[in-house]
């Protein structure tokens, strides 16, 4: 078996695990906050994993000092309240990143990578229901950018008119 053997479901349950207890030190953290992002974003090589939260006096605060960019700073989790919060949570699962995709070998790479980023929005995928009222999710990957991709990960995670909001933004952005 090859080290992306480690890429399975038990490592799409510990993602749900770590989301969970971050969610959990966030609400505590806190209590009145009203979330209306909540994000997982890992890097370029797929070699760490980390969570962002956005609150809607945040987001209404960045959006009312830049209108223009009301869409980007809504959909970009890098610009939300709380980036990395609970990051801790995921150290474990980045050191298991890290070291796997220093073991991938150069032809097995892209594959890898899938296979993590796949994972991440299917363990993402399960909080959208139970977790934050009204809120969008965030699947992200900083340093790389592919419409494609992230038009599927949106859709995939929010319902079909957030998902057209994205897209449009995107497209947009991109022309």
């Amino acid at each position: 078996m090859s080290d992306s053997g480690q890429i399975n479901d038990h490592f799409q349950r510990d993602i749900q695990v770590a989301c969970k207890k971050a969610i959990e030190q966030f609400r505590q953290a806190h209590p009145s906050a009203d979330v209306c992002g909540f994000a997982l974003y890992s890097d370029a090589d797929a070699r760490t994993l980390v969570p962002s939260f956005n609150t809607a006096d945040h987001l209404a605060r960045v959006q009312a000092e830049d209108a223009a960019e009301r869409a980007y700073f809504k959909w970009s989790p890098a610009e939300w309240s709380h980036v990395t919060f609970g990051g801790e949570h995921f150290n474990a699962l980045s050191s298991l990143l890290w070291d796997l995709a220093d073991s991938i070998p150069d032809e097995d790479f892209a594959r890898h990578r899938a296979l993590v980023f796949e994972h991440c929005v299917a363990a993402l995928k399960s909080l959208t229901t139970c977790t934050f009222e009204n809120a969008i999710y965030v699947f992200a990957v900083s340093d790389s950018q592919s419409v494609p991709e992230e038009i599927a990960w949106i859709t995939q995670l929010n319902t079909p008119e957030q998902a057209l909001e994205f897209k449009t933004w995107l497209e947009q952005v991109e022309q």
